[in-house]
């Protein structure tokens, strides 16, 4: 049973815990100040990603253009078809191919040769076959591709560079990961260290409060040094003792005031005591007095009244 009750009285300690903490404005602080660190990354996830990507894919335009020109160029000085086929081989990797097509939009020189003198138009849209054969230079992006061409110097044929969407997607998606690991991390760092800083600043508040409870309950014994707390709080802990010090001595006084008048109440129960002794002793005297007097009155009544008995049994003789 007696475990049982520790137990008991145990858990209500712990939920009254509980209950302060929730309830502390340190805690409303902190989680406050958690709340707000998530701010950063919505900004991220609903600005920051979608222009970084739109960024990356103008950039990553502007990259296969430049290839397409250097392409265009280097070929431009080779002598053979096969020397340009090796290099053309030798760019494709998995992500990345280039071919070199003609005005009219059909395949020049292509690393598969079942494609020679067939239509771009069967592969690409539209589209994008019409921008490539319309302008000199520049980017486009078809589906999973993106495409760089540029014209071929005093020929009339265009150079063509195609690289996977999706390998520059994953590398966007990578650095974005990476960021997006790197500004949580730095963010639960900050709202780690600002939650320390929050309790490290309300627990002298909670110091002031426990002493300020301890004061309503009467105990006006609580020790306060204003040179433990900073700021504001210092000048609230020289208030506070200056408080503590007044009560003390309207304690003290209040306390000087009841002993005096409890001495005064004493003295003149003493005074009421001893007349009402005297009034007791005075009256008695009375009542003694007053019994010798009406027993006198009452003789003298029989007195006269034999008197006249006599005087009247004379005057019959």
């Amino acid at each position: 049973m007696a475990d049982n009750s520790r137990a008991g009285s145990e858990g209500t300690n712990q939920y009254h815990l509980s209950e302060r903490i929730k309830k502390s404005m340190a805690s409303k602080l902190t989680l406050w100040f958690l709340l707000l660190s998530t701010v950063p990354l919505a900004v991220f996830f609903i600005f920051t990603v979608p222009h970084m990507s739109d960024e990356f894919m103008n950039i990553t335009s502007e990259y296969m253009t430049d290839e397409a020109r250097l392409f265009a160029a280097g070929v431009s000085f080779l002598d053979s078809e096969d020397e340009i086929i090796s290099v053309i081989v030798a760019t494709n990797d998995g992500n990345h191919t280039a071919f070199i097509i003609d005005k009219n939009g059909f395949y020049a020189i292509h690393p598969d040769k079942a494609k020679i003198n067939t239509s771009m138009y069967t592969d690409f849209s539209a589209k994008t076959t019409e921008k490539i054969l319309s302008n000199n230079e520049g980017a486009v992006i078809d589906e999973n591709l993106i495409i760089g061409y540029s014209a071929m110097p005093a020929q009339d044929r265009i150079a063509v560079v195609i690289m996977k969407k999706t390998w520059i997607t994953e590398k966007i998606l990578s650095m974005e990961n990476v960021a997006l690991i790197q500004l949580s991390m730095s963010l639960i760092l900050i709202a780690l260290a600002g939650g320390v800083m929050i309790w490290f600043l309300v627990g002298p508040m909670y110091k002031l409060m426990k002493s300020a409870q301890e004061v309503g309950t009467g105990n006006l014994n609580v020790r306060i040094e204003p040179s433990e707390f900073d700021g504001e709080l210092e000048i609230l802990a020289i208030t506070f003792k200056k408080m503590i010090d007044d009560l003390k001595k309207s304690r003290m006084a209040l306390e000087e005031h009841s002993r005096t008048l409890e001495k005064q109440v004493s003295e003149r129960t003493k005074d009421l005591e001893k007349s009402k002794n005297e009034m007791e002793t005075n009256l008695a005297k009375f009542e003694k007095f007053n019994k010798l007097s009406v027993g006198r009155e009452l003789k003298m009544i029989e007195l006269k009244k034999r008197i006249k008995e006599l005087e009247s049994q004379v005057r019959k003789k």
